[in-house]
């Protein structure tokens, strides 16, 4: 009972202060309820820590196949870690790559299995799925690997960092590259 009323002392005249300072400045709180691909970038709003709209937004421009929607969530000094890629790629590498990529598989889908966020760091873990019908060129060799018409499923994880703007500040994005090599027929054991 003392550790109820003890806690309630405490964090009540903390809740009130709080309260008090944002309600003075209620004029400057403008909520966006915009729920396109591009950031948030309106110079009024408050900064805020991500949520899960701001990685829905994520599988929904990587689902739209659209460089540009793609680009738009990123900030100008980005840097995207992945597999295949032997340096991390920038906003201003990614387009060709991206691009690529979704003519490589026209058809890849990120399916959504979990979401997890905190502050601005977000984890996102999917089902990925494509079927190979366009060339690739590998970029750690150079290596243009021709179509197998074969069908992909893998399991992605992303950990996004954020800035306060809203904009994606650095990706890691993890996968197994053997298990998709063997579903495309790629993979040869020497």
């Amino acid at each position: 009972m003392k550790k109820i009323i003890f806690t309630v002392l405490v964090t009540l005249p903390i809740s009130m202060v709080f309260l008090s300072c944002s309600s003075n400045n209620s004029s400057d709180l403008k909520a966006s309820k915009d729920t396109s691909f591009a950031p948030i970038t309106q110079k009024d709003t408050i900064y805020s820590p991500i949520t899960h709209a701001d990685v829905e937004r994520w599988l929904a421009a990587w689902n739209s196949h659209n460089i540009d929607s793609i680009n738009a969530l990123f900030a100008e000094d980005a840097m995207i870690y992945q597999p295949q890629n032997p340096k991390p790629l920038t906003k201003q590498t990614m387009n060709p790559f991206f691009e690529m990529v979704f003519k490589t598989y026209p058809d890849i889908k990120f399916e959504k299995e979990g979401i997890t966020v905190e502050g601005y760091d977000a984890a996102s873990w999917e089902n990925v799925t494509g079927t190979m019908t366009g060339p690739f060129t590998d970029p750690a060799t150079g290596k243009t690997i021709q179509p197998t018409g074969k069908r992909f499923e893998h399991k992605g994880a992303m950990h996004i960092t954020y800035k306060p703007d809203h904009t994606i500040k650095e990706v890691h994005i993890v996968w197994d590259q053997l298990i998709v090599l063997k579903q495309l027929g790629l993979y040869c054991n020497e």
